[in-house]
């Protein structure tokens, strides 16, 4: 089995990791003891996972639809600043999220949350540059093909 079919299966993943994270989302509203700090935290993390592994597809096995929209410069041109200005936005998020130590109590647990959230911001923005790179990939094979 070619590693490029393994993980094309294994991109497949992204649909539980979708369920995952739906399920946490929805449990803040169901459950007020919750840390909703916390459950953002994962579910940041878990949207950073979810692109990650979106990225994985296989590129030869791209629609025609998709075809169609990455011949167009103008769209592949939107995408690439969305995605670009997602990593640069969730970057300088993350920074504020870990230097709010430095500038409070850091014994408190809010605070430690905090800090944690910027760790998971940094998936997040790892999984946009994942997006970013697929983007650029479709885009060279269809101008190829």
């Amino acid at each position: 089995m070619k590693i490029s079919t393994l993980l094309h299966y294994a991109s497949h993943l992204k649909w539980l990791v979708l369920l995952w994270m739906l399920v946490l989302i929805i449990s803040v509203f169901f459950d007020s003891t919750l840390n909703i700090i916390e459950i953002t935290s994962k579910s940041l993390f878990i949207a950073g996972v979810y692109m990650t592994l979106d990225s994985l597809t296989d590129i030869s096995k791209i629609s025609e639809k998709d075809k169609i929209l990455y011949t167009n410069p103008k769209i592949v041109k939107r995408q690439k600043q969305i995605f670009i200005s997602g990593a640069v936005l969730l970057f300088i998020i993350s920074i504020l999220f870990f230097t709010i130590k430095f500038f409070s109590n850091p014994n408190n647990a809010t605070i430690e949350d905090i800090s944690n959230l910027g760790k998971d911001t940094i998936v997040m923005m790892l999984g946009f540059l994942c997006l970013l790179k697929n983007v650029y990939d479709k885009e060279e094979y269809v101008n190829k093909h």
